[in-house]
Parts: structure tokens; C-alpha cells; sequence
């Protein structure tokens, strides 16, 4: 199944070494809920709301990146993002209270989340036709076995000193800003070419007037509107999910969260060859609304049972959801727009993205404090279900145009 990432450009090979190192030191962002709350004793619903707080930060990020990177390319929006999104975190375990901790950690995902955009609009730039999927799929499969093996490393770390967390991030994300300024020679030329004409027509170059490229990218819009729903649910996977299990496993529940992530992104590794050699004549948009309805099954499954074997059982099955929703998505927006717009263009989908991790913390924080965690799961198959139906409209839609 490998054979679907052979024949892309070298750079997509030398980003895909990138990802890997990078995701492998994320070890803040899956130990912060239970770090803000044994370190700094603050309870579940002040911790929703300063993930949310910490969100809108990433949002301004976001948008900032999107904007830079149509203007001045990629790579030094995504080099500098690195260096500064490090410093901060290395930062944090001197902060003395809550307080500065927060906004060191708040800093640095603001400034992370420039490069995001940046990072999906130089694939875009770098592929074309079906070689799109197979790079997205290679990145996305390198950042979760960067994830896979970093999981483990963030529970040792959590339960050695909690301050390696970010010292270790910090200096790995020091290390892949330093690689992709030395392996990554050139980056293409903004608006050097369209893409092919499709399904979908290509957004129309609107240079840097953010207005227009609203008014004219009706479908974006409301694709991005829909797929908030990914990360309202895929936001609880951090939040939700170790409060449930360290609930209903009180001696074991941080150990079985961490290797509920291992489990994760090991079958992201081992599934998204062969879902990408299924999917490869599939639209983009059709796989994004299935992958999320299997969210509504997955995470629904935890509303019915605390069984420890079914809930491990179910990781397959949200895990099946998000390689289809995460790798899809990027397609499908590389496929409806040119360089001109595509770092902003991203930048919607990020700042989407961002609004849903924003509200579900915040949301299902209400959620777990009014009525108990249990109440979560059967809000999140509903969400899902409404946000699958909602863009399988649209690309039934879009495919009869």
C-alpha cells in the first residue's frame, strides 16, 4: 500500500522528515487539561474557559499566517513561527502562577498556529491532481507516528517533572524550524500556477482583499461553517476524554488515556495507506462527511459503556473518521483554489477549526460540570450526525453544478 506515496516532489519527502520530528514533541497540548488542573488545582469549568481564551489566541494566529504567507511565501512565516512558538514555551515552567504560565502558553500556540495555513498552502503549491491526497496522507501519516511515539515520551515526562513537557516541546520545535531552514531550499513563487479545472471552479484572485475572497468563496464558507463540528468533537479526545477515564479509572485513568493516543496514532500510521489507495477516486468533500459521521459512532460508544476493552475498541473507529476528515479537507480546498489565495484560504479552515477547539472545551466544560461527564458523548453523535448530513447536502450539491 506504501507504493501511493511514491513520485511525489523531494519536498514533500523532506516535510514529511519535518512533521515527524515536530508532532513528536507535541507533548504539551494532550497533558494540558490535567496539567492546568494537578498542577494549578483549577477545576474542569475554568479550564474550558481558558482553552477557549487560549483558541481565540490561535485564531488571531491563524490569520495572520494565511495573510503572510500569500504575501511573502511560506517557508519564513512557518521558520518563524517555530523559533518564536519555542522561546515561549521554554519559557512557561518559570512562570510562578496560573496566570503568566497561561499566556506564555497562550503566545506560543498563537504563534504555532501561523504556520499551519502557510504549511498546507506549500503542499498545495507542490503537488497537483492525485498526487494532493498522497501527500496530505504522507504528512498527515508522519505526523501522527511523531505523535505515536510522543505520547508515550509526554507521560513519562508528566509523571517524572511535569516542566520537561515544555522544555522538550520547546526544543523540538526549535530543532524542526532549524531543519526546514536547511533542507528546504526554495519555496515556490506565489501565484505561479492555477489548478486543473474540475468538479470544483477555482476561487477567483482577489490579491489580498480578504472581502472579496469571502464574497466569492460561497462554498468554502459554508464548508468551513460544517466542519467546525471536526474539532467541537475531536477537542474532547484532550479535554473530555482523560476526565472520563480518569473517572471511571481512577488508579489507571492517565495511564490508559496515554495509551488510548498511542493506539491512535499507531493506526493512523498503519490505516492511511490503504484508506488513501480506497478514497483515491473518491470526492474529497463525500469522504470528509462520511469520516465525520464515524465520529457520531466512535465517540457515541462511550455514552453506553465504560468497558475498558470497547472503549479501546472504538479508537479504530474515530480514528477511521479522522484520517478521512483531516486528509480530505486540505484536498478539497487545494482543489478549489489558486496560490494567489491559498494561504488564506487555509487560513478559514484554521480559524474554523480553531472556533470549534474553542467551543467544545468551553461548551462540553458546562456540559461536565451541570451534569457529569457521561452527558458528553451523546451530544457529540448528535453534532456529528448534523454536521454530516449538512455537507453531504453540499457536495451533492456542488457535484450537480
Amino acid at each position: 500500500m506504501t507504493t501511493v506515496y511514491k513520485g511525489l516532489p523531494n519536498a514533500i519527502y523532506r516535510l514529511f522528515v519535518i512533521k515527524l520530528v515536530l508532532d513528536y514533541g507535541t507533548f504539551v497540548l494532550p497533558f494540558l487539561t490535567l496539567y492546568l488542573s494537578f498542577h494549578y488545582h483549577i477545576d474542569e469549568d475554568r479550564i474550558g474557559v481558558y482553552l477557549m481564551i487560549i483558541n481565540v489566541g490561535t485564531i488571531l494566529g491563524s490569520v495572520m499566517g494565511g495573510s503572510l504567507s500569500d504575501r511573502y511565501g511560506r517557508k519564513y512565516v512557518i521558520i518563524f513561527s517555530l523559533i518564536l512558538s519555542a522561546a515561549c514555551y521554554m519559557m512557561v515552567p518559570w512562570a510562578q502562577s496560573s496566570t503568566p504560565a497561561i499566556a506564555l502558553i497562550s503566545l506560543s500556540m498563537a504563534v504555532f498556529a501561523m504556520a499551519d495555513p502557510a504549511f498546507n498552502a506549500l503542499v498545495g503549491d507542490l503537488t497537483e491532481g492525485p498526487q494532493r491526497e498522497a501527500a496530505f496522507s504522507l504528512l498527515y501519516l508522519g505526523a501522527n507516528a511523531g505523535l505515536s511515539a510522543g505520547a508515550l515520551t509526554a507521560s513519562y515526562l508528566f509523571a517524572k517533572d511535569v516542566r520537561l513537557l515544555f522544555w522538550g516541546e520547546g526544543a523540538i520545535t526549535l530543532i524542526a524550524g532549524v531543519g526546514l531552514l536547511l533542507t528546504l531550499k526554495t519555496t515556490p513563487r506565489v501565484g505561479c500556477s492555477e489548478p486543473k479545472e474540475g468538479l470544483h471552479a477555482p476561487v477567483t484572485r482577489s490579491q489580498h482583499d480578504w472581502s472579496k475572497l469571502l464574497l466569492e468563496s460561497p462554498s468554502i464558507m459554508i464548508f468551513a461553517a460544517l466542519y467546525a463540528a471536526h474539532p467541537i468533537i475531536y477537542s474532547q479526545v484532550n479535554f473530555s476524554l482523560p476526565l472520563f477515564l480518569t473517572e471511571a479509572y481512577p488508579e489507571t485513568g492517565v495511564g490508559y488515556y496515554g495509551r488510548m493516543i498511542a493506539i491512535n496514532t499507531a493506526a493512523v500510521i498503519l490505516l492511511s495507506p490503504i484508506i488513501n489507495s480506497l478514497t483515491q477516486k473518491r470526492s474529497a468533500l463525500g469522504c470528509v462527511a462520511f469520516g465525520i459521521g464515524l465520529y457520531s459512532v466512535g465517540f457515541g460508544l462511550y455514552a453506553l459503556t465504560s468497558n475498558i476493552v470497547w472503549i479501546f475498541s472504538s479508537v479504530f473507529i474515530w480514528t477511521i473518521g479522522e484520517i478521512l476528515t483531516v486528509t480530505h479537507a486540505k484536498v478539497f480546498v487545494a482543489e478549489m483554489t489558486t496560490p494567489m489565495t491559498r494561504g488564506r484560504t487555509n487560513t478559514l479552515i484554521d480559524v474554523s477549526y480553531e472556533i470549534g477547539y474553542s467551543v467544545g472545551p468551553f461548551m462540553f466544560g458546562k456540559v461536565i460540570a451541570t451534569f457529569g461527564v457521561i452527558y458528553v458523548w451523546p451530544i457529540i453523535a448528535g453534532v456529528a450526525l448534523s454536521s454530516a448530513g449538512g455537507l453531504w447536502l453540499l457536495y451533492r450539491k456542488l457535484r450537480s453544478t
